[in-house]
């Protein structure tokens, strides 16, 4: 059985670390707000005004965050692009309010990761590489490939996805998208920016009005990423790992160190 050169962090550790890196985008929770007067919560999540009701108020700057990310919380969506944290790799996820997170890394790294009820479950080959690509070099033995490495959030799953409270409009950065025109909303820190495109309200189009991302660019210590954003309210089939294959931190770090 292979070590490791460094100790593994302890689990309270673990969601900071593989969410910041693998996560590209997801720097923390978004501040979710109350829709307002105007908007009609369904089953589907926040839509636009109903048939015969005026249009709701454009909203202020931090309002139109906050409907995204209720929006990303309360709606099934797809989103699919590149890694900051692993070079030539790509990323797609899966979100389904009633069965949880997918996130699947293919390409130089490959992997999957789910969450369901503040729970995330990570192949231990994705857990491994995320601790690697830190200086931390990990090797799995083959009689764990297949099993996945469990670690208790100390938010919802949404905390891989919301876009931070401090995202701030970009004026500078609003763009075309999808024939229409997206507001920039930048996040920044050290070594990091993220910018998301949200969809304009101020001339919402009959219907239901989509509240949630467009698009996200990241940086982080000079590589970029893109994702975009898609699927909005379809069906997905999203399993848990078997129990019979999940691990935590703790006993994968005795396997592996052992």
């Amino acid at each position: 059985m292979h070590g490791t050169t460094h100790v593994l962090p302890r689990s309270a550790a673990v969601v900071t670390l593989f969410a910041a890196l693998v996560l590209a985008g997801c720097s923390g929770p978004g501040r979710e707000v109350d829709p307002g007067p105007g908007a009609a919560r369904t089953d589907a999540g926040v839509s636009g005004n109903r048939a015969g009701e005026p249009a709701p108020a454009e909203p202020s700057p931090d309002a139109q965050v906050g409907l995204a990310n209720t929006a990303l919380v309360s709606e099934s969506f797809h989103s699919s692009g590149t890694s900051t944290a692993f070079p030539g790799a790509k990323q797609e996820m899966w979100w389904e309010p009633a069965g949880g997170l997918r996130l699947r890394v293919t390409g130089s790294v490959s992997g999957d990761m789910y969450c369901d009820g503040g729970t995330s479950y990570t192949s231990a080959p994705l857990f491994a590489a995320s601790l690697t690509s830190r200086g931390q070099s990990v090797t799995v033995p083959g009689r764990l490939e297949d099993t996945y490495v469990s670690t208790v959030l100390d938010t919802g799953c949404e905390v891989y996805f919301s876009i931070p409270a401090t995202a701030k409009p970009a004026p500078d950065k609003d763009r075309g998208i999808d024939g229409g025109k997206a507001l920039a909303y930048e996040a920044s820190g050290a070594g990091t920016r993220d910018v998301y495109y949200l969809p304009d309200l101020s001339s919402p189009p009959k219907g239901a009005v989509r509240l949630g991302p467009l698009r996200l660019e990241s940086t982080r210590s000079g590589r970029t990423s893109v994702t975009t954003y898609d699927s909005y309210g379809e069906s997905f089939s999203i399993t848990m790992p078997p129990e019979s294959k999940i691990m935590t931190v703790e006993e994968f770090r005795a396997a592996v160190q052992g």
